[in-house]
């Protein structure tokens, strides 16, 4: 897959993150649904309450109406008729006091008054009226209610034979009923009720219902009667359910919010393992591409080059010993040209040794360290006209391995090192044991890759010298490879590094 199409492709991390993402998104809606479901649930109950309660006060409030009614009305009739019949046996005969005295006492009257055309009016008994102002009775209507003594009074005019009668009666226990059929005590009673916190009566008409949501109560105003009922509903079990929804929403994003993280960064990781295996499968897959093609060319190349390369080195080499008539311009051309077939073989040489380098190679115990010994005291001369800082360290290493193609791989690091170095520059060098791995470091200053092209400094022709093929460092790490190890390149305090593990004895 090329790097364009995978850029296409959306990373699984990614898809985890738009998948907690929509899961989160819906969570809320939800959430937001139920509290407001809740809520509206709350509420249409609150509703059908408060009109329930004021169902309940019209009815009572109509009752003791009604009730008021017909007592009134009952009360009246009998009044009436019992008045009648005592104008019609004071036409019969006038009463006295005594016999006044006896139909109160069989009627069940708290007294009477018998007003005549002549004369004072006679009472029974005698004192009955002073604790009603006659004033009242004057404006008041035939049959009026005194609260305070329990007493219902009836004058009675259009009379034959007298002027006026008045008569009274207490019905007991009449206060306490119109008290509980009053609207004050029937709200009082109701707001005893579970879940009511107040209900008060509002002289003000309201055409509509209406909700107020309050801190600790929902107040419902509700018409009657041509005023308005508020009613003070219990808000704690909205706020009950609220909390406990919020609570479960905030435990619920507790848990979602982390485990998406958790698995978004596991698919990340995930996703970058299988993306640097596929990487790294590309590499080799196109690296053995090249190398076949490599291979392909090197044969070419040494049938097509490398024989007319050896050809004319052989002539030229020919002409300098035997040409005495040549003055030194001619012998000096001729030294320029011969110096450029030894590179140009050199070139063709390393194409040749990287091409032909096995996979896979027959292992025999190696000593590391002493083609290493050897090749510093080869380079001795060249390290000591750069006057370059030699720092080793090198133990005794054993390792499974091949014992030509080791110490090619160290020459070629030792070139690479000196290519780079500068006039006066610093070289350390150390092998050791690393538990079961054997490690080898180069550290040199000079010219030293920027830190974006150390991923291609292995790369076969790739160099970032002002000398150099760019075979050196790919032969080394096509050897590090066929002896099952590892290779890497950095740089650090402005010094360029190159560290190689090869496997020990045991491991092999």
């Amino acid at each position: 897959m090329a790097a364009e199409d995978r850029k296409k492709v959306l990373p699984m991390w990614m898809l985890n993150l738009l998948f907690f993402g929509g899961l989160l998104v819906l969570v809320n809606s939800l959430f937001v649904w139920h509290l407001r479901r809740t809520e509206e649930l709350f509420l249409k109950h609150a509703r059908k309450d408060a009109l329930l309660i004021a169902r309940m006060v019209s009815l009572n409030t109509e009752t003791g109406y009604l009730a008021d009614q017909i007592l009134r009305h009952l009360l009246e009739h009998f009044l009436k008729n019992l008045g009648k019949f005592l104008d019609y046996l004071e036409l019969v005969e006038p009463f006295s006091y005594d016999e006044l005295m006896a139909f109160v006492e069989e009627n069940h009257l708290y007294g009477l008054s018998l007003k005549r055309f002549s004369g004072p009016p006679l009472l029974a008994p005698k004192n009955w009226s002073a604790a009603i102002p006659s004033e009242d009775l004057e404006a008041a209507p035939p049959l009026v209610y005194f609260s305070d003594q329990d007493l219902f009074v009836y004058r009675l005019t259009d009379l034959k034979c007298c002027q006026e009668i008045v008569l009274v009666v207490r019905v007991k226990n009449l206060k306490n009923l119109y008290r509980k059929v009053s609207l004050t005590y029937v709200l009082g009673n109701i707001t005893r009720l579970p879940g009511i916190l107040y209900l008060k009566e509002e002289k003000q008409t309201c055409s509509e219902m209406s909700v107020t949501e309050k801190k600790e109560a929902v107040e419902i105003k509700v018409p009657f009667e041509a005023r308005c009922l508020i009613v003070g509903l219990d808000n704690t079990p909205l706020q009950t359910a609220k909390r406990r929804l919020w609570q479960q929403y905030f435990l619920l994003n507790a848990f979602l919010i982390p485990l998406g993280g958790l698995l978004g960064y596991l698919f990340y990781r995930l996703q970058r393992f299988y993306l640097r295996r596929f990487e790294a499968y590309e590499r080799g897959l196109s690296l053995r591409r090249e190398e076949a093609a490599l291979g392909r060319a090197a044969a070419i190349i040494a049938h097509e080059i490398k024989n007319p390369l050896n050809s004319m080195a052989i002539a030229l080499q020919r002409l300098l010993l035997e040409g005495e008539n040549l003055n030194a311009e001619q012998k000096q051309l001729l030294k320029l040209v011969s110096d450029s077939i030894k590179r140009t073989n050199h070139t063709v040489k390393n194409l040749l040794n990287y091409a032909r380098l096995p996979q896979e190679i027959a292992r025999q115990p190696v000593r590391l360290d002493k083609p290493a010994r050897e090749l510093l005291a080869l380079f001795a001369p060249e390290l000591l006209r750069k006057k370059v800082r030699l720092e080793t360290h090198i133990e005794e290493v054993e390792i499974p391995g091949d014992t030509h193609l080791l110490s090619q791989m160290l020459e070629n690091l030792l070139k690479n090192a000196l290519e780079a170095l500068e006039f006066e520059g610093f070289l350390r060098i150390s092998l050791k044991m690393e538990g079961k791995e054997a490690v080898l470091k180069l550290v040199n200053s000079g010219e030293i890759p920027q830190e974006e092209d150390l991923k291609r400094i292995f790369e076969p022709y790739v160099t970032f010298k002002t000398r150099g093929t760019g075979l050196g460092l790919a032969i080394v790490r096509k050897i590090v490879k066929a002896h099952g190890g590892r290779i890497k390149a950095r740089i650090r305090n402005g010094l360029f590094e190159i560290e190689i593990r090869l496997p020990g004895v045991k491991d092999a």
